[in-house]
């Protein structure tokens, strides 16, 4: 059985991450420009499903969500009985099917960067011709000095670029 920290914070995770952040809506709208209205979307490193999910499937989208925390995806599927949640490692799941996008928020940089390859090789195939992808990284920032160190004592930074019209 799999097992990760967030299945020991997953209920304080759910009351803290429970709204979309501003340029998280600009990103979702890009995401969404050119999809159906029903199309079906890869949420990778879904959490409980909230908020990204919960928006997505709001606007009419199925969503497949994957998450290595069991306790994250109970309140997932909770939240969203009508659709598919997947309890695996995102560096580890295969799909015969392909997306008409893939989100990969904020989940990312829990793997080793020797997995993001991996992860990225696997999204370019899980994607249709003309999917689009929503994707965050940390980058490691080893020589400054004055960088952000994170709860886990690494010096990380994420960039993120506003999405282009």
């Amino acid at each position: 059985m799999i097992s990760t920290p967030y299945d020991q914070i997953a209920k304080e995770f759910e009351a803290a991450r429970n709204q979309l952040q501003p340029k998280e809506f600009d990103y979702l709208a890009v995401v969404e420009a050119p999809l159906a209205s029903s199309g079906t979307i890869l949420d990778l490193g879904c959490g409980t499903g909230q908020p990204i999910a919960t928006h997505l499937a709001n606007r009419g989208h199925c969503i497949v969500g994957v998450d290595a925390s069991a306790a994250m995806l109970t309140f997932a599927r909770a939240r969203l009985p009508e659709h598919r949640w997947i309890h695996q490692f995102m560096e580890t799941v295969e799909f015969d099917e392909t997306f008409d996008a893939v989100v990969c928020w904020d989940s990312l940089f829990h793997l080793p960067r020797r997995e993001h390859p991996t992860v990225i090789r696997k999204i370019h195939q899980w994607l249709r011709p003309g999917g689009r992808l929503m994707i965050s990284a940390a980058a490691s920032l080893k020589a400054r000095a004055d960088s952000l160190t994170s709860c886990s004592g690494t010096s990380s930074i994420t960039i993120a670029y506003p999405p282009r019209a």
